[in-house]
């Protein structure tokens, strides 16, 4: 008998409301974001579909570009991993789920799931940060933070912090140029271009009332911006942040102005994503004292 699979569709700018319309039933974890996904898909790699009421995703993994499974929803989440690990065993893909929610393991105790290995993947917990906090920046906790803002304000004095228009010709190539003063600045072997094209993809296609992009400007130069996205429940995606890192408390400053803009539309938390476990970019995303974190696992077969 031939095996039944689900049948996966490639994620288009047109699926946007109807995903959106389900995860939102669940926690902000980016991997399952839209917005994050869609940009991302520079290669059109990215498919999609429902597997026992569950949104499966078909993902590539960030630094082997190998594909993988991934899946959001708390109904028959056992049956719904194992014909998973399946589809991948018959794929030839490696017999591993990743990214899966929290909320998508949480059911998947006893005597049921004895044949799946489910660990914890600390190096994908998605960070979440007090947008209060961040914005109002008190305490020790943020005095590294403050110091380097007073080291831009004593070197820059004035600039204009103001929203963004990515429908506006002159603001897509600043953000450009932008992106590649900030990739020299870098110093990296490491290739950008992904997320080059990803931010390219967002200035095309993204818009709605609930992205929010805010930009620096030192000298009528774009310096900074930020793209975030305004979800349910109080939360907001942090999607970009690029800066000319030659203004030293830049990124400090961005945070801290967009923080404060979020906090007065009524937002209380940030998504801030994962760390992928670099050591710089840990430390980096730990600085901002999160307050909890979006946990994630990866389900294999004991078998």
């Amino acid at each position: 008998m031939i095996p039944s699979y689900p049948k996966f569709k490639k994620l288009e700018l047109n699926d946007r409301e109807e995903y959106s319309d389900y995860v939102d039933n669940y926690e902000p974890f980016s991997d399952f974001n839209f917005v994050s996904l869609w940009t991302y898909n520079t290669k059109d790699e990215i498919e999609i579909c429902y597997l026992n009421n569950n949104m499966v995703v078909k993902f590539t993994d960030y630094e082997t570009l190998r594909p993988f499974y991934s899946y959001l929803g708390t109904t028959s989440v056992t049956d719904t991993a194992n014909e998973l690990l399946e589809l991948a065993k018959n794929q030839g893909f490696e017999e591993k789920l990743g990214l899966v929610p929290e909320a998508s393991v949480c059911t998947t105790s006893g005597e049921e799931n004895q044949n799946l290995l489910i660990t914890e993947d600390a190096d994908n917990n998605d960070y979440i940060m007090s947008i209060n906090a961040i914005a109002k920046m008190e305490g020790g906790a943020f005095a590294m933070h403050r110091n380097l803002i007073n080291r831009f304000l004593k070197r820059v004095g004035g600039y204009k912090f103001e929203s963004i228009n990515f429908d506006d010709d002159h603001t897509r190539r600043r953000v450009d140029a932008l992106f590649r003063k900030w990739e020299k600045n870098k110093n990296s072997l490491e290739d950008n271009s992904n997320e080059h094209e990803a931010i390219r993809r967002l200035m095309r296609g993204i818009r709605g009332e609930n992205i929010k992009n805010y930009g620096i400007f030192a000298d009528n130069t774009l310096i900074a911006f930020s793209t975030s996205e305004l979800l349910s429940n109080a939360t907001v995606m942090a999607h970009y942040r690029k800066a000319d890192v030659d203004y030293p408390g830049i990124f400090q400053l961005l945070e801290n102005q967009t923080c404060k803009k979020l906090s007065e539309l009524g937002y209380e938390y940030m998504n801030y994503e994962q760390d992928l476990g670099i050591p710089g970019l840990r430390q980096a995303k730990r600085s901002w004292n999160p307050v909890r974190y979006l946990k994630k696992y990866t389900i294999k077969s004991k078998q």
